[in-house]
């Protein structure tokens, strides 16, 4: 803990979107530039359920560095007296006089359905500011709940706000997202107007808002697809929403009458690079390509690894590789984003999540969290990969590490790709140069990402050095 530091301000990320720096409460805090109250974010998906949301509180206790916590949703208009008033708080929680309205400027009550739901728990939670312990205290008490649900989540911080003292400071406005159900109604609307474009973004929010409609938001969404005439794409949703149930009738049919009109060149990267690439990631220009392509030469039931997700775009452009397929991927990461503020790793799995969310391919992928040899060497680990890609840490004795678990879990003649091989990573670069490039044949190089095939017999290898596993 930092002595100059008096609260920390945590934004909670429901949409998986990560940059918030365009947000009412990343606006007030940048206006008033109070070098004692740092910020950073909390994943708290709106579809998470609560022993997610737990985990993620848990994160805070550990990470802040200052004495007050204060975890709000991004539309809150945040003041210097509210932290020159909690300066004077000798408390251990303070409850926040805030006003709070929907973007139509309707004023709003979010503990009207609190109980009945529980979808307001971010909005309660930003009523309230805590000292450390006494937020540790919340989370155990809310773990030792009855029924671990989001309803009796919101009780209990019904219950912490209505003994809360209130802090001595004007009332503060705070700006609402819609709910899922809402913004699936929007996406209805846009889709009545032959407006696709906005049709897709607000049925994309629902879904990331926790929408519970996991049939007809895809189904609804191939709709605006084709009407964008993305049609590879507008096939992953409508088989999407069959697979979901609920729709089956109405997508095939869908599905009938699109078929004829899918260009010939449907599967190839070129088909989804728009899609792709919309996706947040850090590999080069033609790497995506480079690893959709190599998805797409492997048998129907290919089992992919992926080590390290990040924000997606690698995920994304190797699952659409699998679409109309049984191949899947396991993406095994702890989705941490070391450049988190403050040097507090920050939790970017909803974002990931959201990414494949967006275009319907999370059935294709099943995230590991955790560190690769942490996942991997377990009883009930996958193996068996035709390919595994490594982007996961890049010190040397991590990536060292890393192959030398993954290797015997590949198939022989399968394919192992390693990341950040450049001068510039000396992990990536000394693995794939002293122990890599001389396990595998048949190489391949895209910019920093160095490939190559696990032979089927050592006779096929280079005999100058042992071979892994």
């Amino acid at each position: 803990m930092t002595d100059h530091w008096l609260c920390q301000v945590f934004r909670i990320r429901e949409d998986g979107v990560y940059n918030w720096d365009d947000t009412p409460l990343a606006r007030s805090l940048d206006a008033l530039d109070r070098a004692d109250c740092p910020r950073s974010q909390l994943a708290m998906p709106a579809a998470a359920p609560v022993e997610v949301l737990l985990a993620m509180l848990d994160e805070a206790v550990v990470y802040a560095k200052a004495p007050w916590i204060q975890i709000a949703v991004q539309g809150l208009e945040t003041t210097s007296g509210l932290y020159d008033a909690l300066a004077r708080t000798t408390g251990e929680v303070a409850r926040l006089p805030l006003v709070f309205a929907s973007e139509t400027g309707d004023r709003l009550d979010p503990t009207d359905d609190a109980a009945a739901s529980g979808e307001s728990v971010a909005a309660l939670f930003s009523r309230l500011v805590w000292r450390r312990d006494a937020l540790a205290a919340f989370i155990g008490r809310a773990r030792g709940l009855e029924t671990a649900s989001r309803r009796e989540l919101a009780l209990l911080l019904e219950t912490v706000a209505a003994d809360a003292p209130p802090l001595d400071t004007p009332p503060l406005h705070c700006l609402l997202s819609p709910r899922g159900e809402a913004l699936f109604q929007e996406g209805e609307m846009w889709l009545r107007r032959s407006d696709p474009a906005k049709a897709v973004a607000a049925l994309n929010a629902a879904k990331r808002m926790g929408c519970g409609r996991d049939s007809e938001t895809p189904y609804l969404k191939a709709l605006a697809k084709a009407g964008l005439r993305r049609l590879p794409e507008a096939r992953v949703h409508a088989e999407a929403a069959i697979a979901a149930g609920g729709m089956t009738r109405a997508a095939w049919q869908f599905l009938r009458e699109l078929m004829p009109y899918l260009p010939a060149d449907a599967g190839s990267y070129a088909a989804v690079r728009t899609a792709v690439e919309s996706a947040g990631g850090d590999l080069a220009p033609g790497q995506a390509e480079f690893l959709h392509n190599l998805v797409l030469s492997l048998p129907n039931d290919a089992k992919i690894l992926e080590v390290g997700g990040s924000r997606g775009r690698s995920t994304t452009a190797m699952a659409f590789a699998c679409a109309g397929t049984a191949r899947r991927i396991v993406t095994v990461a702890p989705f941490f984003d070391n450049d988190g503020p403050l040097g507090c790793p920050d939790s970017v799995l909803d974002v990931w999540q959201a990414q494949l969310a967006d275009f319907d391919l999370e059935r294709f992928v099943t995230p590991r969290p955790g560190w690769t040899h942490a996942v991997l060497c377990r009883p009930d680990a996958p193996r068996d990969f035709d390919f595994a890609v490594i982007d996961g840490s890049h010190d040397y004795a991590d990536v060292l590490r890393d192959f030398e678990t993954i290797y015997p879990l590949v198939k022989p003649g399968g394919f192992i790709a390693l990341h950040a091989v450049e001068p510039g990573w000396p992990g990536p670069w000394r693995v794939w140069r002293q122990v890599a490039a001389l396990s595998l044949v048949d190489h391949a190089v895209v910019s920093t990402l160095s490939c190559g095939r696990k032979p089927v017999d050592r006779n096929e290898g280079s005999k100058d050095r042992p071979w892994p596993g």
